[in-house]
């Protein structure tokens, strides 16, 4: 059985200096998804700038792995939009697809490393604003599978 760990960061453009890391860990899938799905808080890092979460993932079951960000409301109206929302909001979809994709490739050992990217450019309360997602797997030495994704927020 194959111990899958994600390492993911969610953050926003270097001006606010805020970060969320997620750490997946997913072991024995089932066809359907998985029995047991918690999410917790880790603590922050750098001065409190980065907020670190873990998801774990166990045994055959029916439900998916995901991250549920802090933020999973759309942002709020006026000219007083936390980028740290549009990247939680908007990126962590993506994030998460991104790691049920790469998790099946891993699985069905058809690629030992890759990489999935995407950008989205959007209008909210009349601000353009684009965010980046990308993801990369690999396999490392020990026989174990790291993967490192990122979700950036820019306003336009």
């Amino acid at each position: 059985m194959k111990e899958i760990i994600i390492l993911s960061s969610i953050f926003v453009s270097t001006l606010s200096f805020a970060k969320n890391i997620v750490d997946y860990k997913r072991e024995g899938r089932g066809e359907n998804g998985y029995d047991r799905v918690n999410q917790s808080f880790s603590g922050s890092t750098n001065g409190g700038h980065d907020n670190v979460y873990l998801v774990t993932c166990e045994n055959p079951g029916s439900e998916r792995c995901r991250f549920i960000p802090p933020t999973s409301n759309p942002p709020g109206g006026g000219n007083n939009i936390n980028l740290d929302d549009v990247a939680d909001y908007y990126g962590s979809p993506f994030m998460n697809d991104f790691a049920d994709l790469a998790e099946l490739k891993i699985e069905d050992d058809l690629e030992l490393s890759g990489f999935f990217d995407k950008a989205i450019q959007f209008t909210l309360n009349e601000i353009e604003y684009q965010v980046y997602i990308t993801l990369r797997w690999e396999l490392l030495s020990d026989g174990s599978y790291q993967m490192t994704g990122s979700t950036e927020a820019f306003e336009l």
